[in-house]
């Protein structure tokens, strides 16, 4: 069995494209005379996932936790995820046989199975991936890589390789925010980003008529802002986070609730500071 930092070096030693299904390809070129053995890694992203998160809040810390479904039809078990991000994170939990990661420049925040008896299988569903900050969410793209075992009879004379990131998997979740709020109307543009995000691309925001409610809620919060009336916007802000709240588990993903919900919560929390 592979240990992590094993995987690890298999990785930046193989990291490359092809597209076959499950095995490595050898080929044997011909240059001025000799045979040189070519090698080709498989892409690593035969399987489909699910990544959910559910956010909560306990005082002023946000717990993050995250749990991945592997799909039935899934060939490779899921055993790496990993982002990008320099958001101060308090604490971290992992699931049995699993390790985390937190470094670089900037940081990759990363879990990774210790070996293959711990890897998410097909049709299989692991969670206890956790992490504790006080920061709201924000939006995130993560990268996730199946295992593939290379079993080669002879050293190869080459290895075609690229990017790590070509070849992994690609999928969007929530995350603590890095940045600083600079003001109350600027941070009105962001929660105008997010709503437009959960709506119109990632689909964390089903129903056309409750998005094009919150939209008008935050274009009247945004109205006021302008005009210098904190306490007129956050009212327009609560009839926002009133429908959010009507909608969760309805027409609001667990990511799209969040998203919307903490955020929205932290600028009517601002708002009522600056009416002071």
């Amino acid at each position: 069995m592979f240990k992590l930092i094993d995987r690890i070096l298999l990785l930046i030693a193989l990291s490359v494209i092809t597209y076959d299904i499950s095995l490595a390809q050898l080929r044997n070129y011909i240059i001025d005379g000799d045979t040189l053995l070519i090698f080709t890694q498989p892409m690593r992203d035969n399987f489909d996932e699910d990544l959910n998160v559910i956010l909560t809040k306990n005082e002023n810390l946000f717990s993050y936790n995250y749990s991945i479904y592997s799909d039935p039809e899934s060939i490779q078990n899921i055993w790496f995820w990993t982002f990008f991000s320099d958001a101060k994170i308090l604490s971290h939990t992992s699931p049995e046989g699993w390790k985390f990661l937190n470094r670089g420049v900037p940081k990759r925040v990363a879990w990774g199975s210790e070996s293959n008896s711990f890897e998410i299988k097909p049709n299989s569903l692991l969670d206890g991936f956790k992490i504790i900050s006080s920061y709201t969410p924000t939006i995130k793209n993560y990268y996730m890589e199946g295992w593939v075992q290379f079993i080669l009879d002879e050293e190869p004379d080459s290895v075609e390789s690229s990017s790590f990131f070509d070849v992994a998997k690609k999928g969007t979740t929530i995350f603590p925010r890095e940045d600083i709020i600079e003001s109350s109307l600027h941070f009105t543009d962001t929660l105008e980003t997010f709503r437009f995000r959960s709506c119109e691309e990632l689909n964390w925001a089903t129903n056309a008529k409750v998005c094009g409610e919150l939209e008008d809620n935050l274009s009247e919060v945004k109205a006021n802002l302008q005009a210098g009336d904190s306490r007129s916007a956050a009212n327009a802000l609560s009839d926002f986070i009133e429908l959010i709240e009507q909608e969760k588990d309805e027409s609001l993903t667990s990511e799209g609730y969040a998203l919307l919900y903490f955020n929205a919560e932290y600028l009517r929390k601002r708002l009522a500071g600056e009416d002071h």
